[in-house]
């Protein structure tokens, strides 16, 4: 699966999501955020996401550089506190759209 993935590429440094509809994405996130030790750009586009993957990035030692979420759909679960949160905690962010 994606920890594999993940761990086939440790200096992964870019990773996009796309049309990801499936009810469990907060899950591949939070893989993500566990295995991508490298990770500097984030990009997730028409994903149903919602506040707790947000949340499993505060909790990672992954120091993103850019993160961009865009979802047209409104079939994703993010608050403003979610956001808010992650925005709070990742001083290190450069890039946000």
């Amino acid at each position: 699966g994606l920890a594999n993935l993940l761990h086939a590429c440790p200096k992964l440094q870019s990773l996009e999501f796309r049309d990801c509809q499936m009810p469990n994405f907060d899950e591949y996130i939070a893989v993500v955020s566990l295995h991508a030790q490298e990770l500097e750009h984030l990009k997730i586009v028409e994903c149903r996401m919602t506040d707790e993957a947000l949340l499993s990035f505060c909790q990672a030692p992954i120091l993103l550089r850019s993160f961009e979420y865009e979802n047209s759909l409104s079939s994703g679960l993010l608050t403003d506190y979610g956001l808010h949160l992650f925005l709070s905690l990742a001083d290190h962010l450069e890039v946000i759209k």
